[in-house]
Formats: C-alpha cells, structure tokens, sequence
C-alpha cells in the first residue's frame, strides 16, 4: 500500500499577518462563535496506543505496532488540515458579510510559491445539514468567483463545548494538484500529494452514560498518492491507494476508556502475482494498552475459500500474550500456527479476560456497520470531490 504521508499545503501567509484595517469594528464575539465550527483535533485524531512504562515478558505485539504508522499518517491528515485553516482564521478577517452572514480571510498573494489564498466561515440558515461550512480557497486573483476549495467542510458545534459537535470534513489534494498544474511553473519538479480524504465525525455525551464521552471517526482515502510516491515527471500511472477506515473512542469516569478501529484496503499480501488482495484489521485497546487484533485477507491470489486470518492480542506493555494465524487452501482445510492461549487475551474483567471475546462479540462497532447510504456519499465525495 502506498505510504499516507500527507503534508500541509505550502501556503505562506507572511504578508496577511497584520491586522487589515477593513477588520476594524467586527463583532469579535461573532467571531469567536464562527471560529468554534472548526473541528478541534479530539474530535479527529485517532489515540495511537502508548503502552505501560514497563515491559512484561514475551515478543512485542506486531499489530499495534505496524497499525502504529497507519493511524499515524491518517492523523497527520486530520490534524494537518485543522491547523491550516486554524493558522489562517486565527488571524483577523477581511471582512464580514452580514448577507450571507459570512467571515472572510483574504484572498492574500501566496509569498512563498504562487498564485492567492483565501478562506470563509459561512453560517447557514435554520434547517441546512450543517449549521456553518467553512472552506479554503486557492486562485489567481482576487475574484472569489474563480477561486476553487482545496479544504471544504460542515459543522455543527456544541454550544457549550468547543470539543463536542459533530460534521464533515474534505482535503480534495486533487483540486490542488490541478491548481498546481495549471499555474506552478516549476510543476514538473515539483511533488504533489493526489486523490482526496473525506470524513465524517461526531463527538458528544454518550446518549446512554451522559458522563460518558464517545467519538466517531468515519474516513475514506481515494486514489490517494503521497508526494513522497509520486513526482509529475515520473511515471503517469503510478497507482493511487484507497483505504476506509472507522475509528471510535468511549470515555467513561471510571477510567475505562476503549479506542477501537477497524481499517480496509487492497495490498498485494499474496506476492505471487501482482493481484490485490482486500486485506481488513481490526483493534481494540483498553486504556491505550492491553488490546486486541483480528486480521484477514481474500481475494487477488487468494481464490476462495483460500484465506488468512490471524488474531493477536497483547498486554498493558504492547507485549504479545496469544497469536493464532490460520491459512485456508482451496480445499478449505485450514493450517493452524499458534502461540499462548486466548484466554491469557486479558485484563481480567470480573473473572473473564476481556479481550478473549472477539470484537464483535463485545460490541465494538466496525466498517460493516457503517450506513450504506453514508458510506456511498462518502466515497462518491473521496471519488469525485465538490459537485
């Protein structure tokens, strides 16, 4: 799979960075409330697991730690795009819109490369899906009209909680790079990130433990190349990477706090031929330690019933505790390696290893329970951005 490197737009903003004087006299309060539709990182940001201080006997666990990136450079595009529009609507707008109820930043000439940058937190009128869209812009002038999103959302914040609300979020690295096409002189030795990532989050008090906070990430990558993969001058058909991923976290006030995550894409784990297998893992950890992994792959080369599925649990020091890898042939007869038993899958939970128990058997959501309908706007959004 190709790497999910994902970098901050090089936009540099040094020139808009004194107060305008068309900000003078803004409602200052207004704008406090608009900059709250900017969804905070908690809301985005999966919890890498971390692991207790000490180490315990027995090999480290392998899922958590190969996951480890994955979740990594996800985040790193999660949080990428929060600071970016956060760097700029920290700054005073240009002015306000009180017709379309609307604060706008620039457009400003990009100092550091080319071309300009503008961005908007638009309030919507009572009954749209989102309470504010929010968007950054990229052109060649100042006519708004022209300028096209390279980062485009909608939010509905909590009053009262600056990291409760819930929304949608797009970073279209293909709207950029074509911008950069069409106007970067030095485009052809210049490397761009390609394809989009759309999410959708929600987070808020649990509807069943008001003291309990719970958080929903759902995401979908889409032809997404790193700029690290590709360069415009090189190869024109290097492959874009797609991934659907579901992260959720429930924190409650006695200290039980579970991040669960479940991530699929197409990897050629059977290298036999250059076929994709569709590969899928699911986790879960307990305070950011003691977990679960069950993982498989079909398909590609694996001709069903041919299969693998292997189930990995570790301890509170991200030590292995059980592994069980299971290979099906095509006469279906499966092959079984394992080491230590299920049942050391812990930590003890009222006389029970609570992680002995397969993840949907505990309850934990995964992409299979993901709304047909979202998942099929998501993707279209990933596939084809803002229509």
């Amino acid at each position: 799979m190709k790497k999910l490197a994902v970098s901050l737009i090089a936009l540099s903003l040094a020139a808009a960075c004194g107060k305008d004087d068309s900000s003078v006299g803004l409602d200052q309060g207004k704008l406090a409330t608009f900059r709250k539709a900017l969804p905070s990182e908690s809301m985005l940001a999966a919890k890498k697991p971390q692991g207790s201080a000490q180490n315990a006997i027995g090999d480290p666990a392998m899922y958590p730690i190969e996951a480890g990136p994955i979740a990594i450079h996800i985040n790193l595009a999660v949080v990428g795009m929060v600071n970016l529009m956060r760097a700029i609507t920290d700054l005073e707008p240009t002015l306000y819109n009180s017709d379309t109820q609307e604060f706008l930043w620039g457009p400003w000439d990009n100092d550091n490369g080319f071309g300009t940058v503008a961005a908007y937190i638009k309030q919507q009128p009572e009954g749209a899906d989102f309470r504010y869209v929010y968007a950054l812009l990229r052109g060649v002038g100042n006519d708004l009209q022209t300028m096209k999103p390279v980062i485009w959302g909608g939010s509905n914040p909590d009053t009262t909680n600056p990291d409760f609300g819930n929304g949608i979020t797009l970073w279209d690295f293909e709207a950029n790079y074509e911008f950069a096409q069409a106007n970067d002189p030095d485009f052809a030795t210049q490397p761009y990130d390609r394809g989009r990532f759309v999410a959708i989050y929600a987070q808020g008090a649990d509807e069943n433990e008001p003291t309990a906070t719970a958080t929903w990430v759902y995401a979908v990558f889409r032809n997404f190349i790193g700029k690290d993969d590709y360069v415009a001058s090189a190869d024109p058909f290097v492959e874009g990477a797609d991934l659907d991923y579901l992260y959720g976290r429930y924190l409650d006030t006695t200290g039980w706090n579970i991040d669960f995550l479940h991530f699929a894409f197409a990897m050629d784990a059977e290298t036999s031929t250059p076929a994709l297998e569709d590969v899928s893992v699911k986790m879960a950890f307990l305070n950011s330690g003691w977990g679960r992994a069950e993982a498989s792959a079909n398909g590609g080369d694996l001709v069903a019933p041919e299969a693998y599925n292997v189930t990995e649990c570790w301890d509170a020091a991200l030590d292995r505790t059980f592994l069980n890898q299971v290979a099906t042939d095509s006469e279906g007869n499966p092959y079984t390696a394992a080491e230590g038993v299920e049942t050391s899958c812990g930590p003890d939970v009222n006389g029970t290893p609570l992680f002995a128990n397969t993840l949907s058997a505990l309850g934990l959501p995964d992409l299979n329970d993901v709304d047909l309908g979202l998942k099929a706007a998501l993707e279209n959004a990933a596939e084809n951005g803002l229509q």
